[in-house]
């Protein structure tokens, strides 16, 4: 294995860790109870993606009634299409 190999596999090595514990959090948010009788609520009503892991920098702060139970869905699904692609990657190398 050349040292080029060995950063190759290291890297990859960590992007499936993240991505899967992400995904294993991620499948876990379960929409709370309707508190409402709004027509468009779907009970996930804080979902934000910031710029920097600490919070900090440029946020979509997405904190409505209605949506991100699909975004959440959407965000899955890439992750799961991602992790795939990691791991056949990492065989490779």
């Amino acid at each position: 294995m050349t040292d080029e190999q060995l950063k190759r596999g290291q890297e990859l090595k960590q992007l499936i860790k993240t991505t899967e514990e992400a995904l294993n959090n991620l499948k876990e948010i379960k929409p709370r109870e309707r508190k409402s009788n709004n027509l468009y609520e779907d009970a996930i009503y804080n979902l934000m993606v910031c710029e920097h892991r600490d919070g900090s920098g440029k946020k979509g702060d997405l904190s409505r009634y209605y949506g991100n139970e699909r975004l959440l869905k959407l965000i899955i699904e890439e992750l799961e299409i991602q992790l795939r692609e990691f791991k056949e990657w990492f065989a490779k190398v």
